[in-house]
């Protein structure tokens, strides 16, 4: 290792030294400390052209090494959702029935007892008729004995115009959310879904977390959330799904996490339903980060790694993504450490991430893969 490579590396272990102490003083003076919030330059193409890998050994510049400029934070994850109804009750048609009307609108409030639809259903009259009492008029008189064959004619006169109707009855207050039976004068089978009402009497949740992160949460732990307009309330985790699901519209497998918005809290923010909101978990211990440049950052394909929902607030991701950046190890070694990425810094166009070595050198430069376990040898020394 040649000299000023060696000087580097016990510089940046001094500097890691000072400024987690510095770190640590000032977060629990609840103060706001950052190393550097001046842009890191890029490597000019001259400087990239210089970079040469041969079989055992890799030349950089002085300008392809930064050193490690490191910042406490609090591991944390975001628990995101749309605020809706706690629950949803659909109505289902209890027999076999034609549609008359429909009473309600979608969205329309609705209270215990109103009705939501009527059926008609076509009822023989000789099932109006009590079998009962004709068994017993028969029993009592030989004059009676044929009453049932005396009345035949008259009931199929009467059988194709008898019906009884059918309401759909609101079990609860709420709001109209779908209308399944639409068409007047069709015929519905029992059990058709007729109406979904939903009970808005309190707001809830629903956010997702890849399955890691399951053992950082428990049931009715409390949760800040915040609206997309600065709204703020309490919500109160109150079911976790223990079954690990593909949430294929996330990208990834992970839980349910059921959160219960109190009344007080709903009305507090004035929270409606479709709201989009946020809160963060704290978990751990204060963890210590390194602050690379976004362009020394990489992805699985070691393309510069690039996320533009990083790029606006709260500038984190829901958990750590996971990522690449080039290290020269203490030996001299380079090699391509896996990170996550915690958190993006607009100011510095940095990204804190975690899983870099603290004593060793970051490499700023967009390295091919047979880079990987070479010594480090700087150009002109």
């Amino acid at each position: 290792m040649n000299a000023y490579l060696a000087v580097l590396l016990i510089s940046t272990i001094l500097a890691v030294i000072v400024s987690l102490f510095a770190f640590e003083v000032s977060y629990h003076n609840n103060q706001t400390l950052f190393f550097d919030v001046h842009k890191t330059p890029k490597p000019s193409a001259a400087d990239n052209a210089k970079i040469h890998i041969g079989a055992r050994t890799i030349t950089l510049t002085k300008t392809h090494l930064a050193e490690i400029k490191t910042e406490l934070y609090q591991p944390s994850f975001r628990l995101e959702g749309v605020v809706d109804a706690h629950r949803y009750i659909t109505l289902h048609l209890p027999d076999d029935g034609k549609l008359s009307t429909i009473q309600v609108k979608i969205g329309q409030r609705v209270s215990p007892g109103d009705v939501i639809a009527t059926f008609i259903q076509p009822t023989p009259i000789i099932d109006l008729i009590d079998n009962n009492y004709l068994d017993n008029q028969s029993n009592g008189s030989n004059k009676t004995t044929n009453i049932k064959e005396q009345t035949d004619k008259t009931l199929e006169s009467l059988t194709e115009t008898s019906t009884r109707n059918i309401a759909i009855i609101a079990p609860t207050f709420g709001f109209i959310a779908k209308i399944f039976t639409r068409y007047p004068q069709n015929d519905y089978k029992k059990s058709t879904p007729v109406a979904l009402i939903g009970d808005d009497s309190q707001f809830k949740l629903v956010s997702v977390l890849p399955k890691s992160y399951k053992r950082f949460i428990n049931d009715e732990k409390l949760v800040n959330f915040t609206t997309k307009d600065g709204r703020k309330f309490i919500g109160q985790i109150n079911k976790i799904d223990k079954s690990v699901q593909n949430l294929a519209n996330f990208g990834f497998s992970g839980i349910q996490i059921h959160i219960l918005i109190p009344k007080d809290e709903a009305e507090k923010a004035k929270l409606h339903i479709g709201d989009k909101v946020s809160g963060s978990v704290e978990y751990g211990q204060l963890t210590t980060g390194v602050l690379v440049p976004a362009f020394a950052v990489f992805d699985n394909a070691q393309s510069p790694f690039g996320l533009n929902t990083l790029k606006k607030p709260p500038y984190k991701p829901i958990t750590p993504l996971h990522a690449y950046v080039w290290e020269v190890g203490q030996d001299g070694y380079i090699t391509l450490a896996p990170v996550d990425v915690i958190e993006y810094r607009p100011k510095s166009d940095q990204y804190l991430v975690s899983g870099v070595t603290l004593t060793g050198l970051i490499v700023l430069a967009d390295l091919p893969k047979n880079a990987q376990n070479k010594l480090v040898k700087l150009e002109g020394f």
